[in-house]
């Protein structure tokens, strides 16, 4: 019985390690993300100027293309973001569960 629960002690503290460690994780994806948002917004800004400069013309489609480009690996990047993020959130969420789960077996064990 002691050993039981020194075992489930011991799988209580690693569950509690990596809780922590996906809450870490968690926290780095979104400060990453919000840096990356920045610069995103800092592109825009860019792209408005120049099409102030170039709106007729072959630059201006060139410009335009880019542009777009731009856009649609910023899209990508966020769905890269939301995804690393669900991922993390999900380990947690079973993680959480196993401590639950620990938690009961340790309180049958009394």
């Amino acid at each position: 019985m002691a050993r039981d629960q020194r075992e489930i002690e011991e799988q209580l503290a690693a569950v509690s390690v990596e809780l922590e460690k996906t809450a870490d994780q968690l926290h780095s994806i979104k400060v990453v993300e919000g840096e990356v948002e920045a610069t995103f917004g800092q592109n825009k800004a860019l792209f408005r100027e120049l099409r102030e400069t170039w709106r007729e013309g072959e630059m201006a489609g060139h410009l335009y293309s880019v542009e777009q480009e731009a856009i649609r690996l910023e899209q990508k990047a966020r769905e890269a973001f939301d995804e690393e993020k669900e991922l993390v959130k999900q380990k947690s969420n079973e993680l959480e569960q196993s401590e639950t789960e620990l938690y009961v077996r340790r309180k049958g064990l009394r």
